[in-house]
């Protein structure tokens, strides 16, 4: 779903914050995605 240039960029704002693992960075930008998707649609 993210290419890894995406990735990289978000991993830096994650590390901001405080998540570092990147299966987890990955789990919640697929969560925020599909809840553009749903709010869009709707």
């Amino acid at each position: 779903m993210f290419n890894e240039d995406e990735l990289n960029d978000y991993d830096k704002k994650f590390q901001a914050i405080g998540v570092w693992d990147k299966e987890e960075q990955k789990k919640i930008l697929e969560f925020f995605y599909t809840l553009g998707v749903i709010t869009f649609n709707l």
